[in-house]
C-alpha cells in the first residue's frame, strides 16, 4: 500500500492536536473542550495492525496526560504522531 492509498486521518489528527495547543496556548477553554472531543474521535477511528494496538493506547495515554498536564510539548506531540506511522496506523 503506497502514500496514495492513505486516508489522511494521521495528517488531520496531527492538525488538530496542533490546533487544540494552539487554543490552549491562547486559554481558549471551550474551544479545547471541543477541540480535544474532536481530537479522540478522530484518533479512535485510526486503523492499523491490530498486533500495535497496545502501542497506540499507550501513545493515547500519553496524550491525555499532556492534554490534562496542560503540557505543550511540540517534540513529544511530532513524536507521537511519527510512532503511530511507524506502527502501521493511518
Amino acid at each position: 500500500m503506497g502514500y496514495k492509498d492513505w486516508k489522511m486521518n494521521i495528517k488531520f489528527l496531527t492538525e488538530k492536536m496542533w490546533e487544540y495547543w494552539g487554543a490552549s496556548d491562547r486559554n481558549e477553554t471551550e474551544k479545547k473542550e471541543v477541540l480535544r472531543k474532536e481530537f479522540f474521535e478522530m484518533f479512535d477511528k485510526l486503523e492499523g495492525p491490530e498486533e500495535n494496538f497496545h502501542h497506540v493506547q499507550e501513545i493515547r495515554a500519553k496524550i491525555v496526560r499532556d492534554m490534562d498536564a496542560n503540557e505543550n510539548n511540540s517534540i513529544e506531540a511530532a513524536s507521537y504522531i511519527r510512532d503511530l506511522v511507524i506502527f502501521g496506523y493511518k
